[in-house]
């Protein structure tokens, strides 16, 4: 049991410091943790030497701990990317509805029509913040877009480094 810990939380460990694919440590570091427990109290249980499964025990914690944190980065970045999708198709439906309705105003503005000076300068100034909102929506979309290129960048690359170091570890 001991041995199986200790061989168990190292390859965990070195699984879970693979970026993306770090979380599938626990696969490993989970198990490693419970033969470290029973490898302890075997060992008590048989007066022997506790060495290796307290060494497995230590290397499948720390496995599963950066496991675990590699789970909980992934799932809110991956929350964080979806609402900021999210809030820039909103605010670019919001600009154009926002730019019809200037247009509108702007078509109330041709001669012929008796909208007095004032109207004119809140009609200019709807104008101005439409086209204001919709050059900041298609900033968020451009950003949006870009944070969701380099993810993908980066989601490929660390499958390619994975598939590399499974390849070297034989698995």
């Amino acid at each position: 049991m001991a041995v199986a810990a200790l061989v168990l939380g190292i390859v965990g460990l070195v699984i879970s410091f693979i970026p993306c694919l770090g979380l599938y440590g626990l696969f490993l570091t989970v198990p490693g943790l419970i033969f470290g427990l029973v490898g302890i109290s075997k060992a008590k249980k048989a007066k022997a030497g506790m060495g290796l499964a307290i060494a497995g025990l230590i290397c499948s914690l720390i496995g599963t701990a950066i496991a675990g944190w590699q789970f909980y980065v992934i799932k809110h970045a991956a929350t964080g990317l979806s609402e900021a999708i999210d809030k820039a198709a909103k605010d670019a439906n919001k600009a154009a509805k926002d730019a019809d309705n200037a247009k509108e105003i702007e078509k109330q503005k041709e001669p012929g029509n008796k909208l007095n000076e004032e109207g004119n300068k809140k009609a200019t100034e709807v104008v101005q913040k439409a086209n204001e909102a919709a050059q900041k929506a298609n900033d968020a979309a451009q950003k949006a877009n870009d944070a969701a290129q380099k993810a993908s960048e980066a989601v490929q690359k660390a499958a390619d480094e994975a598939k590399g170091a499974l390849k070297s570890l034989g698995l």
